[in-house]
């Protein structure tokens, strides 16, 4: 079963391959899956229901004392049930779920869900990308990150950003055009990643942003692959980077 762990934290910390908050640290390779979700909702204790329940032959077929018991039985289910209505109509708010291989999972609180979903996809990027040294500090007090790996922008914004480390700004159609045309003229026409290619430059002729962005979704893993890297610039792998992380999930 899991074991669930609800949190409020001020700062989360990624250093290296490890994330740590509060009290606890965890290995970003102990962790299976990281998601946005409503809050945790306590788990219907039957025995209440089932004294309600108890409580109404008693109280339609005794006198006295047992059906002053039959009462009380009664009362105390219908409260609990009062109780658990008013604790999960309409509750909205969510969590960022760290859910760990052992079957733990964090829950930690956050009140802006899209902060949270932006936190996501900063975790997302260092469990993907394992080679870069990541040092990213996370203010949920404040919602803001400092040093972040990822332009957290919306899809159309990533475009206009600007690459963390490098002062070229992306919003040149033609050099994505030139770009994917030299990988589409290096790549073997039979490879995943030449497909992957030629979808995206057929975009690009049309500057189409959001197919483009799609394509790179779409395609994510032959975009990603040390086959495409080789062939085109540093900085367009970064784009790619960028628009992948920055999708909605």
């Amino acid at each position: 079963m899991d074991k669930k762990k609800s949190i409020k934290t001020r700062k989360l910390k990624i250093e290296k391959n490890t994330i740590s908050f509060n009290r606890a640290l965890v290995q970003i390779s102990n962790i299976s899956s990281v998601n946005v979700e409503p809050v945790p909702k306590p788990k219907v204790q039957w025995w209440f229901i089932t004294m309600c329940a108890m409580g109404v032959p008693l109280i339609l077929l005794y006198k006295g004392e047992i059906r002053y018991v039959g009462f009380l039985l009664f009362t105390a289910g219908i409260i609990y049930v009062i109780w658990y209505i008013l604790v999960n109509i309409n509750n909205e708010d969510s969590y960022l779920c760290i859910h760990l291989n052992s079957g733990d999972v964090y829950y930690i609180y956050c009140a802006d869900k899209n902060f949270l979903k932006q936190v996501m996809k900063v975790i997302k990027f260092c469990f993907n990308d394992k080679m870069i040294q990541q040092n990213i500090m996370i203010d949920f007090d404040n919602c803001k990150f400092n040093r972040s790996p990822i332009n957290i922008r919306n899809k159309k914004e990533v475009f206009n950003a600007l690459i963390e480390g490098n002062s070229f700004v992306i919003n040149n159609w033609k050099l994505i055009q030139d770009e994917l045309r030299r990988a589409c003229e290096s790549l073997p026409e039979s490879s995943e990643e030449y497909a992957a290619s030629e979808e995206a430059l057929g975009c690009a002729l049309e500057e189409d942003e959001d197919g483009l962005i799609e394509t790179f979704h779409k395609y994510a893993g032959s975009f990603l692959s040390d086959v495409f890297s080789g062939v085109v610039s540093g900085v367009f792998v970064e784009l790619v980077k960028a628009a992948l992380f920055d999708l909605p999930l």
